[in-house]
């Protein structure tokens, strides 16, 4: 098989990257670090605005985690004792 032939064969059986929401219905928090927080059930991705407007996104959150956090009594202290080192992330802002 040609190195083209293989190119094309591997590549048509890739599989395809996965898409993220763009943008997730985020709640506001009272923190004085996280202004708010959504989370898609479908992908397992919470997206996280700070108060410096910075927004990331964990990936494999379980929704536990997301509900925990919006409960917690300090968002920021959840936010790095059980999310921050965790989950793999992604800066999006």
């Amino acid at each position: 098989m040609s190195p083209d032939a293989r190119e094309s064969a591997w590549s048509s059986t890739a599989p395809a990257a996965p898409t993220y929401p763009e943008r997730v219905r985020r709640h506001s928090l009272d923190s004085t670090a996280i202004a708010s927080a959504g989370y898609d059930a479908a992908t397992a991705v919470l997206q996280l605005e700070f108060t410096s407007g910075e927004v990331y996104r964990y990936f494999a959150v379980p929704p536990s985690v997301h509900r925990a956090l919006r409960a917690a009594e300090s968002a920021g202290n959840f936010f790095r004792e059980r999310i921050r080192d965790v989950y793999p992330s992604e800066h999006v802002r």
